[in-house]
């Protein structure tokens, strides 16, 4: 997204692995060759479906350091992730970038990982950043390591041909990107290390005084644990799709389904643009757009608590830019202490209770077989407990994933919830409170089993709290607590549910199965639950 202008023609993808950034590229470009020295993993990008662009990609099997291509083949390479660092660490790099360029045509662009010295050092593990499988120190390597900074790779690509373009940094690490921004802006790293000014872990606040020291001084930028490179023989293209990006000052925060571009002015948050990271998710987008269009035209006391943006078209597909979200979110207060999980709850449950007031439908109800099918995903073949009878439960708008950091307050009052893209106009009103509920515990005591056994199974003073809870929602509701525990996880199934319909490629990763073993979990143990006094 950031690089938009360089991705088109025909592309050269090294360590390709399943292809899942194959077929991204094959979005935007007229073929992409695959390469990845495992067959198994190149048959698993074969064998999938999903993507319309599928015969763009050819995959090749074949060593990265014996490539089997012709010089001047390729519009594009791109060599990122864990793997090729890993591969390239270490190797005569001025070599390896060499033969890189005699691959390209003569306008074409490279796209490169390169460690950051703190990384070949060793630094960079002492903070848990990057491989701390041996984070020690090797100050014999540390002068050679000094050279892994912008302005080192900036002469070694230079000598082979090429002009730097821009450099980007990618944290915490490249095996697992939450946020990427160019390494030369300020204001991304002022930003980000803001969050993290009261941070429990003594290693983050003397990571956030370091990072401060070098920004004001103008080394941070050659001090970070990584970099993404762009590289061109063409030095008149710029880098920047204005219609995303319109400054340096942007943090790419990288999600499953859509990555948010965050616009920054002065220090705070001026825009969010949300844009699909594949075109058949720009429906998730367009899902959000419709539900919130909707729900506006109603006036209500929490209307005015609904994100304020527009639907807009990209290269990437449907993508949604929001206002900024004022508050802090709701995630940000929880902690062991049992009256900040009554808080917490008591806010989350009387904005939800609100929200439905003012926007259920009593003119229908779910019967049994209605709320059979909502608690079943036949792709995994979860299906529910046997339901023989259960309270009249009526519709309303569902969020989807009412979850504590999507919720922003000021003091206790709620001012926005975000990210609308699992909610629907008509659904179950017990998939918002029950998802928040396991949520709030999952946070507070670490994963998802520990918080469910210390409120549900566990005689703890959190037990007591989250018992008022669900009392103090089912009178609201008029619903039973037998049919409120049965659908505790009905949040997980609800977004399965959206995530096949979508037809995203989350479904193409573990993650369903790690959703499938919590609903089962939950199951398992509803009769060992009990809310009595």
């Amino acid at each position: 997204m950031l690089l938009s202008e360089h991705i088109s023609g025909t592309c050269l993808d090294l360590f390709a692995g399943f292809g899942t950034r194959s077929f991204l590229l094959a979005e935007l470009c007229e073929a992409v060759y695959a390469v990845d020295p495992r067959d198994n993993r190149l048959q698993f990008l074969t064998d999938r479906s999903d993507f319309d662009c599928h015969d763009r990609i050819h995959s090749v099997c074949a060593p990265v350091d014996v490539l089997p291509f012709s010089p001047n083949s390729f519009d594009l390479i791109v060599a990122t992730g864990e793997e090729w660092l890993q591969w390239c660490t270490g190797e005569p790099m001025r070599e390896r970038i060499a033969e890189l360029q005699t691959l390209l045509k003569d306008d074409g662009s490279l796209i490169i990982n390169l460690p950051g010295w703190p990384t070949t050092s060793g630094i960079a593990g002492q903070f848990g950043i990057g491989d701390t499988s041996n984070a020690s120190l090797r100050f014999g390597r540390l002068s050679k390591s000094l050279s892994a900074t912008p302005r080192g790779y900036e002469k070694t690509l230079r000598s082979a041909g090429f002009t730097v373009i821009d450099c980007y940094t990618h944290l915490p690490t490249v095996a697992n990107v939450q946020y990427s921004f160019n390494a030369s802006s300020h204001e991304p790293i002022r930003w980000l290390t803001s969050r993290y000014r009261n941070h429990a872990d003594i290693r983050y606040r003397i990571a956030r005084r370091l990072s401060l020291v070098g920004d004001q001084t103008g080394l941070l930028k050659h001090c970070y644990p990584s970099y993404l490179v762009v590289a061109s023989n063409d030095t008149s293209i710029d880098t920047r799709d204005s219609s995303l990006v319109e400054s340096e000052d942007v943090i790419l925060s990288h999600g499953r389904s859509r990555a948010a571009l965050l616009h920054l002015e002065s220090g705070s948050l001026e825009k969010v643009v949300k844009v699909p990271n594949r075109t058949r998710h720009g429906e998730i987008s367009e899902r959000e757009g419709r539900v919130l269009t909707s729900l506006k035209e109603t006036q209500s006391s929490t209307t005015t608590n609904l994100p304020d943006g527009e639907t807009i078209e990209t290269r990437f597909g449907s993508a949604r830019v929001e206002q900024p979200a004022s508050g802090t979110p709701l995630s940000s207060r929880l902690d062991s202490c049992p009256e900040t999980f009554r808080t917490v709850l008591e806010i989350g449950a009387e904005w939800i209770t609100a929200f439905q007031r003012d926007y259920r439908c009593d003119e229908s109800t779910l019967s049994v077989d209605d709320l059979a099918q909502q608690l079943t995903v036949e792709e995994l073949e979860v299906s529910p407990p046997s339901i023989d009878s259960h309270s009249q439960l009526y519709y309303t708008p569902v969020h989807g994933d009412f979850h504590p950091q999507n919720i922003f307050a000021n003091e206790d009052t709620v001012t926005t919830v975000i990210d609308w893209e699992h909610a629907v106009l008509r659904g179950n009103p017990l998939v918002d409170p029950t998802f928040f509920l396991l949520q709030v515990s999952r946070i507070i005591f670490g994963d998802l089993q520990t918080g469910f056994e210390r409120i549900f199974l566990d005689d703890t003073e959190h037990a007591s709290i989250a018992r008022e809870y669900v009392e103090s929602l089912c009178r609201d509701s008029g619903v039973d607590v037998e049919t409120f525990l049965l659908h505790l996880p009905s949040g997980w199934i609800h977004q399965l549910g959206i995530e096949y319909e979508i037809g995203t490629s989350m479904t193409y990763t573990a993650r369903p199965d790690e959703k499938r073993e919590w609903v089962t979990f939950v199951w398992d143990h509803i009769d060992q639950i009990n809310l009595d006094d």
